[in-house]
């Protein structure tokens, strides 16, 4: 019997000393090189008045389509293998430029860019997710509508602007553009499309379309966010617009009906990259060490 103890305490403190390595390792930030698929992406939510009808419904309360949109991209690129790369933009009226001003960065990422007219606003480049998962979740958290410049949105160049600035990247990166597809127009009448003047699916990526099928209202907000009242016009999602610049740059339209599907739509093997990357293990090296702990105190 006693030997039967001695041994049963001897393993604790195996269990407890092995628990202890581990922990250890785990301070360390290890990684491990691996071969996996992962995804580069540059993700652009579109930021006009549009997008703050409310057509969807989280957490039992309904929310505004960027509200939704936001919540559905954190959620996919939580669900992204490490080594796989998001960078962030808005879609609006913003030139480049004045956004780069905003944001500090004059001589950075934003302003090596080709410039657009007045329609992208590049907040950073393509960064590895789960090293700077924090500081992309906080920046698509803290995205706004009243970051827009102006109410006018032109899709399509829109969406043209986001190719190329994907393009210009590194061959690798794919593009997410979130917009329900209903151009209003600033200037002079019409639909505002036009064709690609590039090659289709040279850039491949995702057009996801946001909203609902039916005409909803746009709420008014005043300069502090309080609601005063609706707009006049109608906002709804605009699918057979997107399938024309579906067809146009080669890009998948999909729908964007749930986070599980965006997530689901995003990791898809058409767009994945096998690469040699370093993979964090310090989750399966603590969780080793959790389990030693149960262990020693459960046996």
């Amino acid at each position: 019997m006693r030997s039967v103890l001695a041994r049963l305490r001897d393993f604790r403190v195996w269990c407890l000393a092995g628990a202890a390595v581990l922990s250890a390792a785990a301070l360390t930030a290890p990684t491990v090189r691996m071969n996996r698929s992962v995804y580069h992406y540059f993700i652009v939510f579109d930021i006009t008045q549009s997008q703050n009808a409310e057509d969807y419904v989280l957490d039992g309360k309904p929310v505004s389509r960027l509200a939704f949109a936001k919540h559905a991209a954190r959620a996919a690129i939580r669900d992204l293998p490490c080594g796989s790369s998001v960078g962030i933009g808005l879609f609006s009226a913003y030139d480049s430029s004045d956004m780069a001003m905003m944001m500090g960065d004059e001589g950075g990422w934003s302003a090596r860019m080709p410039r657009e007219p007045s329609v992208l606003a590049p907040l950073f480049g393509p960064i590895e997710v789960c090293r700077n998962f924090f500081a992309i979740d906080r920046t698509i958290q803290a995205i706004d509508w009243r970051m827009a410049w102006s109410d006018a949105s032109d899709i399509t160049g829109g969406l043209y602007a986001t190719i190329n600035k994907a393009k210009a990247l590194n061959g690798r990166t794919k593009v997410v553009f979130f917009t329900e597809g209903e151009p209003y127009v600033a200037y002079g009448g019409g639909d505002n499309f036009r064709p690609f003047p590039g090659a289709k699916r040279e850039v491949k990526g995702l057009l996801v379309g946001v909203g609902g099928l039916v005409p909803a209202q746009i709420p008014k907000f005043d300069d502090l966010g309080n609601r005063k009242g609706f707009l006049a016009t109608r906002s709804r999602l605009d699918e057979s617009f997107l399938r024309r610049l579906e067809a146009e740059t080669g890009l998948r339209y999909v729908r964007l009906l749930s986070a599980a599907q965006f997530s689901a739509d995003l990791r898809a093997a058409e767009f994945a990259e096998r690469e040699e990357v370093d993979v964090d293990i310090r989750l399966p090296l603590g969780a080793l060490a959790l389990i030693l702990v149960l262990l020693a105190v459960l046996l």
